[in-house]
């Protein structure tokens, strides 16, 4: 019997457990990065960016099913020659609070009024400002730029079907049970603590073409995402260092205050004037679904730190001084900015190393401090005009954080990835600062446990 006779098809809801940065590319008069969208406005991960992330992680899991399922290239008879994919994706729709998605032009926009619809459809629903220090701990040139992102919480459904001449049940199972034991990473800056998702409902089915039911249900079900079709829930994986070649997570205690700021009308504390700390709203889905916020440790801020500290090392092992210390940029495991050269040829891109944002429920009054700040005129011993100011601060008692980084390859420098780990050990005893303010005593943390090998 013909396997073309039967259609394998899965829908799958997924959450973001960190921002999505899923951008168009195209340059904006206003914007630093504009989101996709769909016609009615409200976000969408695309289909090609979602069938990239999962060929790529599935062909290091399971390469010979990979060949098979998705299709290859291959040179025959003195030309190049391809087999086509046997399986099919859609975009993938953002969901409302009542579980629904608005697939085609909704002209009356009937779901106007939903309040999860309603901010993802924002032009800038998370926006996170970015700068880039150079050697000299100074801005780099562009290096000062802001991303646009929806917020962690956000819900998108999409659906994959599998068409074949031949037999591939097999590799359809070894695909579902891979896409439901794994996290993913999707749309840009996922090295730096953006795009982690993963499938939490699920609906299966195989349809028999031949079946006058079937073909029934494939319309009635299986032709568009807002059908009624029961999803059942997916047991969440275990490790988001899972996959890595070496994990480390480490426990950190403040012991101190410690800050990471940003610019932005509302803040932790009643005084309007105070430099903030990097609130950030996301979506709840517990009792009643909503936008909330939570407190963000960016893992961009934790990136920076640890990459200077990482060339600082890596110099030492070389031994290379001020003069040459540029042979020891830790471009292999941090990444650098895509440039172009002066006869076209591109340098720069992804590093090995990818970091996890960490969230932290908004403190209590008595864990948050407002700290004064003056400087003092040399000459007169008063203030100097323009500088008095304040910011906010979290003590010791919010809590210990948790960072998460991931190796994806080893580096080809065995000094390279020693001095990233002599990093680790001067952030877990205290000698590396977080955040703003480490050369004024803020931003000291201290191993609360070991790091581990994933």
């Amino acid at each position: 019997m013909s396997a073309r006779r039967y259609l394998r098809v899965i829908r799958l809801d997924l959450e973001a457990l960190e921002t999505i940065s899923a951008s168009t590319g195209e340059p904006d008069p206003l914007w630093d990065n504009l989101l996709v969208r769909d016609a009615n406005g409200l976000p969408i991960l695309s289909g090609t960016s979602l069938i990239g992330v999962i060929r790529q992680s599935f062909a290091q899991h399971a390469p010979d099913a990979d060949q098979r399922l998705f299709g290859s290239r291959y040179h025959t008879g003195g030309r190049d020659a391809s087999d086509a994919s046997a399986v099919g994706i859609t975009d993938a729709l953002a969901i409302g609070s009542k579980g629904q998605v608005i697939e085609g032009l909704d002209t009356e926009r009937a779901w106007r009024g939903d309040p999860i619809l309603d901010f993802l459809a924002r032009d800038q629903p998370v926006q996170r400002d970015h700068v880039r220090l150079n050697s000299a701990g100074v801005v780099a040139n562009t290096g000062k730029f802001t991303r646009a992102a929806l917020p962690a919480g956000s819900r998108f459904r999409l659906q994959m079907e599998l068409r074949a001449h031949t037999d591939l049940s097999e590799e359809w199972a070894t695909l579902l049970q891979f896409l439901k034991s794994r996290f993913f990473r999707i749309g840009g800056a996922t090295r730096s603590g953006r795009g982690l998702v993963r499938f939490f409902r699920a609906a299966e089915a195989t349809l028999d073409l031949a079946s006058p039911k079937d073909r029934a249900d494939l319309h009635r079900l299986w032709s568009r995402l807002d059908t009624d079709v029961y999803l059942a829930p997916v047991s969440a994986p275990n490790d988001p260092l899972a996959g890595f070649s070496r994990g480390y997570s480490l426990e950190l205690s403040p012991e101190g205050f410690f800050r990471f700021g940003a610019e932005q009308p509302r803040g932790l504390s009643d005084d309007p004037k105070a430099a903030k700390m990097l609130i950030e709203p996301f979506i709840s889905w517990d009792a009643k679904p909503a936008i909330a916020e939570q407190l963000v440790i960016p893992a961009s801020a934790i990136k920076g730190a640890l990459r200077h500290r990482t060339a600082f090392h890596l110099a030492c092992r070389k031994g290379l001084f001020a003069e040459s210390a540029s042979g020891a940029d830790p471009v292999e495991l941090f990444g650098a900015a895509r440039k172009s050269g002066a006869e076209g040829e591109a340098s720069g891109g992804a590093g090995r190393l990818v970091f996890h944002d960490t969230f932290l429920d908004l403190p209590g009054n008595s864990e948050v401090a407002v700290m004064p700040h003056s400087s003092l005129d040399r000459f007169t011993g008063g203030v100097r005009r323009r500088i008095l100011f304040s910011e906010e601060l979290l003590s010791s008692s919010a809590g210990p954080l948790v960072l998460r980084i991931g190796l994806q390859r080893e580096p080809e420098d065995p000094d390279l990835l020693a001095a990233f780990e002599d990093s680790l050990a001067d952030l877990e005893l205290g000698w590396l600062g977080l955040g703003a303010g480490w050369a004024k005593g803020h931003g000291a943390f201290t191993r609360t446990s070991e790091a581990e090998d994933a």
